[in-house]
């Protein structure tokens, strides 16, 4: 085996294969993973090829079925022979846009997706998927060459497929039908036939020049973004002209560059020219403007995006490089951190790598990409709603995984940089297979429904029933004691008592004694990817809902206790409350904690003295105002529950006429080792008693806890008598 080096020719595309099969294999995963429809805007992506396969015709702008069909034909007009022969009548039963959902759209799969084989719309769908899935091959090749011409080092062509083919966005976006992935392809054969011209260090000749144009052309019908590769395709004439003449002969370098131009945009107007004539004889714009803009017209800002705006964006773009697997699907915080650290490492290294002279004149075609699809990219995302994605940076996407190939090496000593490739290579993979558990699998969850004798065995904490058919069966919290700014966790297990007609979102309240809410949220269940109508009717899951305490008033952080609530309410107007069955309360009680700040001063009671009780609490006094009797509590130390406090009234004769029993309201377990407590009774006949007596007592065993006075003797039955005045 000595000397075995993978980089040998002989190796090389056996290796390139087995990249290609992985990237395959992780896109067959990622289409049966995400749910029909569920990608941003694949619906009506699908509408639109629908149309052309029905009709063999392009649907009229003026007259859209849906608001994609005002984009360039090419993706869709090829698409549309591979489902033309499958009978997709069945698409509006997997199609349920709702209104009432996040963004419209179901998120689940329906068992339909999951049938063996595959028929109707599910057949269709993902035949058009491992079409997007070919594109992205195709662009894994191109990007492949692309390296080869500007760079000739097989390490650096390796790592930079690894980024792109092991991109889990990219794996995302050639696993969906959606035109992004046709306009990424384009944009790369563009950037490898410049490659290859800017290779030769001659004048390119009219054939090369023409199929750069007619690729340009591609470009645009697959997107209009893709527009912009002519300014790539008239710097890359620019180049060779120029390396071809030199400065000597300026009128020769500028009769060149017009003829080859010239040539260059013959070639475009071969594979867009048509497209332009029909919309501009349909529509009097060849671009169909007023159409476009028409169809679009429902995502413009009101106000364009200032350049500090943008920059504000910036992160959240760079993050959807590698994350954002369409609605709210995202990767961990950890993974975002480790990814940021990665590409400020591969940004850097860029520079490094200029420095160390490793990035070749002919590389600046790389920088030309990004500049003007990134430019074009800005305008978009300047005027139009929902464009913080990277996956709309066209032509750019795969620029930026070169860069960061590059970049990476950069760092990396020569004789090492084959062994760097290959391990970042393996870990590029095993990113995005752990990308499909922890975004795509876990992103779409379904109840996970508890047995039931698991259900039976929960705890009946705040059980309710509320009138939309949805059960509380039981509810736990986190912790009973947090700070100001810190979060609540509330786990709520629900169960549908019958089948649930309208969408409902739940809510969890944090209301202190005033009423006033410190802190609240709302959604639908599973964080908002899944519709009450959905739910199983008898079947328990449990639900998780993260509540940040914040102060009343700005500044003010007393303590206090808040109880939590939780509640339904319809997701559409008038956004009817549900009520608790039997009360008729909007929300249910689950629990009562403590939020802790600055503890009230202490009072001095009206009537003091001191007895203590299972050396847990001192009662320090009272005050007797009508039939309300205050007692004045101080902790000894921590309690592990509450308990239940008596109140008894007696006559001259030692006869009890009045009695209270009630839990503390300020739950025990809650109380502060030396905080003050004040304990508020009603009972009747307190201004004519002869003797009062209190004391504590376990109400799950009626177990009284002792008494005792100042000296430690009991009081009898653990009663103390209040010394009335």
């Amino acid at each position: 085996m000595a000397g075995f080096r993978l980089n040998t020719a002989q190796y090389r595309k056996p290796v390139l294969a087995v990249l290609l099969l992985v990237y395959l294999v992780l896109c067959v995963a990622y289409n049966f993973n995400l749910p029909l429809f569920e990608a941003p805007d694949e619906g009506a992506h699908y509408i639109y090829v629908d149309y052309i396969a029905r009709n063999h015709a392009l649907p009229d702008l003026n007259n859209q079925p849906s608001h994609e069909v005002s984009q360039p034909p090419l993706y869709y007009a090829l698409g549309a022979p591979l489902i033309a022969w499958i009978n997709r009548d069945d698409f509006h039963e997997l199609y349920r846009p709702d209104p009432s959902l996040q963004n419209g759209i179901v998120y689940d799969h329906l068992p339909r997706e999951r049938d063996f084989p595959p028929t109707g719309v599910t057949l269709a769908m993902r035949i058009l998927r491992l079409y997007s899935t070919l594109l992205g091959a195709v662009t894994v090749l191109l990007v492949y060459a692309a390296v080869r011409n500007l760079f000739g080092r097989y390490e650096v062509a390796l790592l930079a497929v690894s980024l792109t083919a092991f991109n889990p966005k990219f794996i995302h976006m050639s696993s969906q039908f959606n035109n992004d992935i046709a306009v990424i392809c384009a944009g790369a054969l563009c950037v490898w036939m410049a490659s290859r011209m800017m290779m030769r260090n001659s004048l390119p000749s009219f054939k090369a020049t023409a199929a750069l144009g007619a690729a340009v052309g591609v470009a645009t019908v697959a997107k209009y973004s893709g527009m912009a590769m002519g300014l790539v395709a008239a710097y890359t004439v620019a180049w060779c002209v120029w390396s071809a003449c030199g400065i000597s002969d300026i009128r020769s370098s500028l009769v060149h560059f017009v003829k080859l131009g010239a040539v260059c945009l013959a070639g475009f107007a071969v594979t867009a020219g048509l497209l332009f004539l029909y919309n501009g004889a349909r529509y009097g714009s060849p671009l169909a403007t007023a159409q476009f803009e028409h169809s679009n017209a429902g995502g413009v800002r009101a106000i364009p995006l200032s350049l500090m705006d943008i920059i504000a964006r910036m992160p959240w773009i760079i993050h959807s490089y590698w994350g954002d697997f369409g609605h709210g699907v995202q990767f961990p915080a950890v993974v975002d951190r480790i990814m940021f650290f990665v590409a400020a490492v591969a940004f850097i290294g860029v520079f490094v790598a200029l420095a160390l002279r490793q990035m070749p004149k002919s590389a600046s075609l790389l920088l030309v990409t990004f500049i003007v699809t990134f430019a074009a990219y800005l305008i978009w995302l300047r005027n139009q709603d929902a464009t913080e994605n990277a996956r709309l940076l066209g032509p750019a996407f795969t620029v930026i995984s070169i860069s960061c190939a590059v970049g990476l090496l950069a760092w990396i000593p020569t004789r090492y940089e084959m062994s760097a490739a290959f391990s970042l290579t393996f870990l590029s993979a095993a990113g995005a297979v752990i990308a499909l558990n922890l975004a795509l699998i876990n992103g779409y969850p379904t109840p996970g429904y508890l047995s039931d004798g698991a259900a039976s065995m929960l705890p009946e904490q705040g059980a309710a029933r509320f009138d939309n058919g949805i059960e509380l069966v039981s509810a736990s919290v986190s912790a009973n004691r947090v700070a100001y700014g810190q979060d609540v966790s509330v786990s709520v297990y629900w169960r549908a008592t019958r089948p649930v007609t309208d969408v409902y979102r739940a809510i969890v309240d944090l209301r202190n004694p005033d009423e006033i809410s410190l802190g609240s949220v709302s959604g639908l269940p599973l964080n908002g990817r899944y519709a009450t109508t959905q739910l199983e009717p008898g079947r328990t899951f449990m639900d998780t809902y993260h509540v940040k305490a914040t102060p009343a008033h700005p500044g003010e952080t007393p303590q206090t206790l808040v109880r939590i609530l939780v509640g339904w309410f319809r997701q559409l107007p008038p956004y009817e409350v549900s009520r608790v069955q039997g009360s008729g309360a909007a929300n249910a009680q689950i629990d009562v904690i403590k939020i802790e700040g600055a503890r009230p001063p202490d009072i001095t009671p009206a009537h003091s003295f001191s007895s203590t009780v299972a050396d847990l609490i001192s009662l320090e006094g009272y005050q007797i105002a009508d039939r309300q009797l205050t007692l004045y509590w101080r902790s000894m130390a921590q309690s592990p529950r509450n308990y239940t406090v008596f109140v008894h009234v007696l006559d001259t004769a030692g006869n009890l006429t009045a009695q209270a029993d009630a839990p503390f309201a300020y739950p025990l377990n809650l109380w502060d080792p030396g905080e003050q407590v004040q304990d508020v009774h009603i009972v009747d006949g307190l201004a004519t008693a002869a003797r009062i007596e209190v004391g504590v007592y376990d109400a799950a065993t009626g177990q009284r806890l002792t008494a005792a006075r100042p000296d430690k003797a009991g009081w009898p039955d653990n009663a103390v008598v209040i010394p009335l005045r």
